[in-house]
This record gives C-alpha cells, sequence and structure tokens, in this order.
C-alpha cells in the first residue's frame, strides 16, 4: 500500500502498435493529408496570380550551373551536419549507434520530409526507425528526435536574431520586435528546460493519479533523458552551435540562388533575414513540405524592406531553392533501400549514477562464496 492506494501492475503502455501504424496513416488523417496539399496548390496559384512567382524567371535558372551546384553542395552539408547533431544527442543519453545508421536515418527523413505536411514530417519517420531499433528506453530514445528539432528551432532563431540586430539599418518596428521577444523568451525557455526540466517530470511523476499510473516509467524515461542532457549540458551546447551552422548553410543557400536573379536593390544582408523568417514559416505544417508558404513568407520579407516598392516576384527565389532542397534529398532513397536494422545499445547513461555491483556465486546448498 502507498499513501493508501494499491499498486497498479505496469503494463507497457501500448505506443507499440501507435508507432509501428504511422507508415500507414489512420483513415480519419488521409483526408485531412490531401486537404492540406490542395491548400498547398491553392497557395501556389495564388502566388503566380499576384505576381509573387514567375515562371519565366525560373527557366533562368537552368543558365547558372555554378550557382545551383554550390547551393547544392550546401544543403547536402546540412543534412551531414543534422546527423552528427542528433548522434550527439543519442550518445549524451547513453546510446551507441553508428554515426553511419544515424545518417541513413536521417537522409530518409530528409526525402519524406519533402512529401510530408511541414518540416517536421521527416521527424515521424526518423521516430519510427528509433523506436523499431530499441528494445528499451524507448521513450528516452523518442525524446532525442524532439530534442534535436528543439535545439535546431534554437539555433535558426539565434541566427535570426544576429543577422537581424547587426543589421546596419537596424530591424525595428512592432513586428520585429515581437519577434525578438518571442524568440528570446523561447531560448530562455529551453535553458530552464535543460537546467530544471528533469526536476519537474521527476515531480509530475509523483503526482500522477491513479488511472494515469501506467504512465509512471514513461515519465521516469523522460526525467532521465533530460537530467542526461543537463549533466552533459557541454554537448547541448555543441549542437545548438551545430544547428547555427545547420541554417547558415541553408542561408547561403538561398542567397547562392539570390544571386541568379537579384531583384531589386535588397542587400544580401536584408536577404539573409528573409531567408531566416521564410526557413521558420516554411516549419508549420500547413501545406505538404511547407510548398507555397515559404514563398510567400519570403516575398513578404523582402517587400517589407524595400525602400521603394519594386514589385519583384521575390517568391520565385524561394520556390527554386525549395526544387534545389528537393533534390538534395534523393540520397535519401538509397539510404532508404540500403538500410538494415540495427538494435539500438543503451548503457549506464548517468555519468554520477551508482554503478551496479554483479552479485557473487556461491558454492551449492552453502552460504560460503566461491
Amino acid at each position: 500500500m502507498l499513501g493508501g492506494r494499491t499498486p497498479v501492475p505496469y503494463r507497457p503502455f501500448p505506443a507499440a502498435r501507435q508507432w509501428r501504424g504511422l507508415s500507414e496513416p489512420a483513415p480519419h488523417l488521409v483526408p485531412m493529408r490531401y486537404l492540406k496539399l490542395v491548400v498547398g496548390i491553392v497557395l501556389l496559384f495564388a502566388l503566380f496570380q499576384f505576381g509573387v512567382l514567375d515562371l519565366k524567371s525560373i527557366a533562368l535558372a537552368a543558365s547558372h550551373p555554378v550557382a545551383l551546384a554550390a547551393a547544392t553542395v550546401l544543403l547536402l552539408g546540412t543534412l551531414l551536419v543534422q546527423s552528427l547533431r542528433w548522434h550527439l544527442l543519442l550518445r549524451a543519453q547513453g546510446f551507441a549507434f553508428r554515426w553511419a545508421k544515424t545518417l541513413q536515418i536521417v537522409l530518409t527523413g530528409a526525402f519524406f520530409s519533402s512529401f510530408l505536411p511541414g518540416a517536421y514530417g521527416g521527424d515521424v519517420v526518423r521516430a519510427v526507425y528509433l523506436y523499431r531499433a530499441t528494445s528499451a528506453k524507448q521513450t528516452s530514445a523518442l525524446l532525442s528526435v524532439a530534442m534535436d528539432r528543439i535545439v535546431g528551432l534554437s539555433g535558426l532563431l539565434t541566427l535570426g536574431l544576429g543577422v537581424s540586430l547587426f543589421h546596419p539599418a537596424g530591424i525595428t518596428g512592432a513586428s520585429a520586435w515581437g519577434f525578438y521577444a518571442l524568440a528570446l523568451a523561447f531560448l530562455a525557455g529551453n535553458a530552464g528546460v535543460l537546467l530544471y526540466g528533469h526536476r519537474l517530470a521527476r515531480y509530475a511523476g509523483t503526482r500522477l493519479p491513479k488511472r494515469l499510473a501506467r504512465l509512471g516509467p514513461i515519465v521516469d524515461q523522460v526525467s532521465d533523458a533530460l537530467e542526461c542532457y543537463m549533466q552533459r549540458w557541454p554537448t547541448v551546447v555543441a549542437c545548438w552551435a551545430l544547428s547555427v551552422v545547420l541554417f547558415a548553410l541553408a542561408v547561403g543557400a538561398l542567397l547562392c540562388v539570390t544571386a541568379i536573379f537579384r531583384y531589386g536593390s535588397l542587400t544580401w544582408s536584408e536577404y539573409s533575414i528573409a531567408g531566416v523568417w521564410s526557413i521558420l514559416a516554411n516549419a508549420l505544417p500547413f501545406t505538404p513540405g511547407g510548398i507555397g508558404v515559404g514563398e510567400g513568407a519570403f516575398a513578404q520579407a523582402c517587400l517589407l524592406m524595400e525602400t521603394a516598392p519594386s514589385g519583384a516576384p521575390y517568391g520565385t527565389v524561394f520556390l527554386v531553392y525549395r526544387a534545389i532542397n528537393i533534390l538534395s534529398t534523393v540520397p535519401g532513397v538509397i539510404a532508404y533501400y540500403l538500410y538494415r536494422q540495427e538494435t539500438l545499445v543503451h548503457s549506464n547513461s548517468l555519468p554520477n549514477a551508482p554503478a551496479q555491483v554483479p552479485a557473487m556465486e556461491t558454492l551449492p546448498g552453502t552460504d560460503t562464496p566461491k
């Protein structure tokens, strides 16, 4: 009896069936998928109608193979950096996974994210691979995917703050200051979760009602994982720095495409600011791969920073960037077919955890050790 209550025997949370079913969407989700596809097509059509996109300008990109090749190399580099970042987060929890396998999963997820809603569809693919590769600490392993995404978003916001605050003319206004406040609040919240998240999770686990008692082991794994990241905070900081590098490469690829068209009179730093905003908007799960959303956000950001209205089809830049980005994920098809399942081994993850002493063998029929 604990506190007057009979302990509830732990039964594994029925997540396996849910995760295995991710490869086949639930029937009630299929209409939503098609609805988002229709929304994306409608957005593209509207952008063409309002002059944000220009088909004639798209043909111009084919005459600049060097810029296209440079953008492709930079986007391929983002996949390598992302795989290294996630690999470090897995290792911080004590999961022994070869980097080659991590890279394969990241490449596969990047390919599928081009067709799943938002920029986070690849995270679902990674979670499925990871769940199937683990036999223990599955919740902790899946938390690494969420942590990878949070650290990545922190890096993007840091880059956005940097290019905005250090802009020669300064980016001001109500919307700009609102962005700064939200970005700083998000970064501060992440720091708080890193330092105190394990304590909050452990406290929540002790306050679970009886009907939710089976969630206890899951909450414990979340607490242990967060404690690992807290004790290995230099690794998390390194992953944050890798995120800044990753999105700097992505913005660099966007600038390579911008060099082809050179619409209006915007400076390179202003194009960089528009790139950060559009990449952030492209992550919103409104359409498959964010199609139409990123183009509109990039065009709107560029128009807001113009000193004189030019009516340039800025969205064309992001549309070509999107095409190159999809092309750079083609290696994910090869990774998908070459992938072979491996078991994700988990070691003692907490640095200060007491070591387990093996039991001593005794002679048969006595209590005397051998």
